[in-house]
């Protein structure tokens, strides 16, 4: 029997994955080797598999996998630029085995923009969401590296869940949602700068809701704070001084937003997402996410990408190879860029929070652009392109 060996590194990749890894096993299509490290290796020991534990500089035991295996299936990893321009394992299984063996290479990717630094890309073919990432990517491929629109296995999952028990049911958690109606999710992402938006959002919010509420509107606001899985190191810096911080400034005055900290909740921050009525993050999947929830359910959710210039906003994108998160392009979410402007951000958020009609605007362009057709499956499609390469 053949062997596939799948290889992921960011969790992004791990879980586009798992669905494809899970359906290959299933159906004894071939013999199965997992390679992965960070939160891809917790996302599929987690779901029961037997996986190989790799650190960034093993090379020797990258080399080792890569000869046991007929064909590679490997994430792309998009937050490269961000660390130095270093290789992900997924890159450097794909070179290997590509150059050295010359087995076929399949690539999927969760997410807009590859994060590559101008260099071309390994992999014979590239599974990747929409026709805006195939556009992106092209710019990184060669003529006869193909690149197929599979969309993400996670989409679809969707369609099986009930979805309004599990918002009710997280909702419920929180006691003070009872006399409020809404619940906005701040998804933080893998760098300090996540730290400086946290604070400013939240004055932002805490003034925007106090105006609310001397017009008899709404006054109170549940903030709910998570940080990207990537780098928990860096997610425990940040969150020591923001609950310091928070705390302190708490004391010398009432807040109209009440904070909850993710790493004091026992829930998982999809089911979070599935609560909320907002979700303000970066350039994140999460946002994507919360669209197609919003596309495909009766439940309704804005994602709002805050990416001001001087807190990273035209920097990552232009190391993502985009002019805008590609969401805010269509209307599916809204987009809050360029410099940083007092009177234009609050009236920003005020249309956000409280303009029915924008709103509606977004839920339209949400299932115009996201709406999953139930025959058309992410996974089958990736295990289709993986039995004709392994053929």
């Amino acid at each position: 029997m053949k062997r596939i060996g799948f290889v992921a590194d960011n969790p992004g990749a791990g879980e586009f994955l798992l669905p494809v890894i899970q359906k290959v096993k299933i159906e004894n299509i071939a013999e199965v080797l997992l390679l992965a490290e960070g939160k891809s290796l917790e996302i599929w020991q987690n779901a029961g598999l037997e996986v190989e534990k790799v650190i960034f500089d093993e090379e020797i035991r990258i080399i080792r996998f890569a000869k046991k295996v007929d064909i590679i299936v490997a994430g792309i990893s998009a937050q490269n630029s961000l660390t130095n321009g270093n290789w992900s394992i997924e890159d450097k299984v794909s070179c290997y085995a590509k150059q050295r063996l010359n087995i076929p290479v399949i690539r999927t990717q969760d997410l807009w923009g590859t994060g590559c630094d101008g260099k071309i890309l390994t992999g014979d073919v590239f599974c990747v969401i929409d026709s805006r990432a195939e556009d992106v990517l092209a710019e990184h491929l060669e003529s006869n590296q193909k690149i197929f629109i599979t969309g993400d296995p996670r989409w679809y999952k969707i369609l099986e869940e009930d979805n309004l028990q599990i918002r009710q049911k997280t909702r419920d958690e929180f006691a003070i949602l009872q006399s409020q109606k809404m619940m906005i999710t701040y998804l933080g992402q893998p760098y300090l700068e996540s730290m400086a938006t946290f604070l400013l959002l939240i004055k932002k919010l805490d003034e925007i809701f106090k105006a609310s509420e001397k017009k008899g509107g709404v006054g109170v606001c549940c903030f709910i704070n998570t940080f990207h899985p990537r780098d928990t190191r860096i997610n425990q810096e940040i969150m020591n001084f923001l609950e310091n911080k928070l705390t302190e400034e708490a004391r010398l005055k009432h807040f109209n937003v009440n904070i909850i900290f993710k790493h004091r909740l026992d829930c998982s921050t999809k089911d979070l997402i599935i609560a909320s009525d907002y979700v303000i993050t970066g350039f994140s999947a999460g946002a994507l996410y919360a669209a197609i929830l919003s596309a495909n359910t009766e439940i309704n959710i804005i994602p709002v990408c805050f990416l001001l210039d001087e807190l990273i906003g035209e920097k990552l994108f232009a190391e993502k190879g985009v002019k805008k998160f590609p969401l805010t392009e269509n209307g599916s979410a809204v987009g809050v860029y360029g410099e940083y402007d007092e009177k234009a951000l609050t009236a920003t958020f005020e249309k956000i929070f409280f303009d029915s009609e924008f709103q509606e605007k977004i839920f339209k362009a949400q299932k115009k652009n996201y709406y999953l057709d139930p025959n058309f499956m992410a996974t089958d499609k990736i295990v289709a392109i993986i039995k004709e390469y392994l053929s």
